[in-house]
């Protein structure tokens, strides 16, 4: 079954800033949040009520600290429902601000640092809930390997910071990580190593230790694979997504918990002329995965599953902005009512959005 996209509407852009990458959260409302760093601060921007409208303004929030500004962020949600902002600061530390109530206003910032071995963190940072509900940070040290550091209690408190290590080969240059839950909860964390191939560690037992690191390779010698992302299909499977090669690449668990297929999947790009560059996946209400790639075309474009767990159905063509083109900053999120909804950069620097009405 195919779904039904809207045309491209206009978030605009806090004014005279150039804004960095966009992450959406939900709030416990239902009510879909975006957040983008820019001018060393982070903006946000939200839904009046769930599944409809957003707000006409852009709300700022300060520096860290006078002498530190954001460059990257990532956005968790606690137990409770309060969302909780992560960011790389230019003293390379992380630092994170939350709601002081769910769906509320803001606290103000605190600092979670870094490890002294890792040299700082380079900007590549993600987030996860365990199944007791503690929050997981991981991040990308400059000493190339992964650290993690966990909320001691669900909605308070922090451990220290810990190394994950690092895949074989090494971290590549232009990191990526990517994290989920299993269905029996336990986190699992991909991420593109230095050779082109893709990574992935996961918990031993749920809310408790780390394995090692396996590779799930790559297709062959000729293709290097990079921002992979990861979802969970109806029946528990995760399922990875890489780009590589001018298109997609996927692999999947053989059953939910469990070990992943020998080989991976290729899917033919969007047409002859056009190639993927990026991609995400989101989860359909009906359980069916689907993929929105920004294309060499610098077009929007999508392929979903023809039923949950299934086969792929092809790619659509969901096109660009009247009057702009979209970069590769692109992030996707889901309304209280299952649809999927894509919030996008374009080249005239602006925030544009398209979501599905069906």
């Amino acid at each position: 079954m195919s779904s039904k996209w809207s045309r491209w509407g206009s978030l605009g852009a806090p004014a005279e800033v150039t804004i960095g990458d966009p992450v959406v959260q939900s709030n416990q409302d239902g009510r879909l949040e975006v957040f983008v760093p820019g001018g060393g601060v982070f903006f946000n921007r939200w839904q009046v009520a769930p599944n409809v409208g957003w707000v006409d303004f852009w709300n700022k929030k300060g520096k860290p600290q006078p002498n530190v500004d954001v460059r990257t962020l990532t956005v968790g949600r606690n137990q409770d429902g309060r969302l909780e902002v992560f960011a790389v600061a230019t003293d390379h530390e992380i630092w994170n601000n939350w709601q002081q109530a769910p769906n509320g206003g803001w606290a103000g910032w605190a600092k979670l640092g870094a490890p002294n071995p890792a040299g700082g963190f380079s900007g590549i940072l993600t987030t996860a809930q365990n199944r007791d509900g503690r929050q997981e940070v991981f991040a990308a040290g400059r000493d190339q390997a992964v650290w993690q550091i966990w909320q001691t209690y669900p909605n308070l408190g922090w451990s220290r910071w810990k190394r994950l290590g690092a895949p074989g080969p090494g971290l590549a240059a232009e990191q990526s990580l990517t994290v989920t839950n299993n269905q029996d909860g336990r986190l699992e964390l991909f991420a593109s190593a230095a050779d082109g191939t893709i990574w992935q560690v996961w918990q031993t037992a749920p809310n408790d230790g780390w394995s090692d690191w396996k590779s799930l390779g790559h297709p062959s010698s000729e293709i290097r694979l990079s921002n992979p992302c990861v979802a969970r299909n109806q029946d528990g499977r995760l399922e990875v997504f890489a780009v590589g090669g001018g298109t997609f690449f996927n692999i999947w668990q053989v059953a939910p918990n469990s070990g992943w297929r020998a080989e991976w999947n290729h899917k033919a790009p969007p047409s002859s002329k056009v190639g993927v560059e990026f991609l995400r996946v989101g989860r359909n209400r009906d359980g069916r995965l689907e993929v929105l790639a920004i294309g060499t075309d610098r077009e929007l474009w999508a392929n979903w599953q023809e039923a949950p767990n299934g086969g792929w159905a092809g790619w659509h063509r969901l096109g660009a902005p009247k009057g702009a083109k979209l970069t590769t900053k692109m992030t996707l999120g889901t309304n209280q009512d299952g649809r999927l909804e894509s919030v996008v950069i374009g080249d005239d620097g602006g925030l544009w959005q398209i979501w599905q009405v069906r």
